[in-house]
């Protein structure tokens, strides 16, 4: 545990999730509660294998192929790398990534992906994540907390 960056972060508070008045009463318990509590959604890589059984059951692959013959040639060559992605020797494809996400935004404007394929394709992606987690700290204790604000 980065102690010093768990201090940063329970006493600049970025995410505005109110450590400051547990801060002063000493409330460790109640800081860890807020760092662990489930947060938001944020997209997690997926492994080509995960990517390919997705392709599968939307038939994602067949309408890629089509999708390079797309009359905007913009469309096209999104679709283009999204195949030359899946069939890359990549590990993983990175959800997360802004212009993954874009790439995918752009298939379903330009009809080559229906909506329901690309959120079915994000909700593979989706985890609910912690404060503690985005940053790095996994699960955060109280004593983590008192270490990190008294030593």
């Amino acid at each position: 545990m980065d102690h010093i960056a768990l201090r940063n972060e329970i006493m600049n508070d970025p995410a505005g999730l109110g450590y400051v008045g547990h801060v002063q009463s000493g409330a460790d318990n109640r800081i860890a509660d807020l760092l662990n509590q489930p947060a938001g959604q944020r997209y997690v890589p997926l492994s080509i294998g995960e990517v390919l059984i997705w392709a599968a059951q939307t038939g994602a692959m067949r309408k890629l192929s089509a999708g390079t013959q797309h009359p905007e040639q913009a469309i096209a060559t999104v679709a283009e790398t999204a195949l030359a992605l899946i069939n890359a020797p990549l590990e993983t494809i990175d959800i997360g990534r802004a212009e993954v996400r874009g790439m995918l935004d752009a298939l379903v404007t330009g009809g080559v992906l229906t909506v329901s394929d690309a959120n079915s394709l994000l909700e593979r992606a989706s985890r609910m994540s912690s404060r503690a987690n985005d940053l790095g700290f996994g699960s955060v204790s109280d004593q983590d907390v008192a270490v990190a604000l008294r030593g």
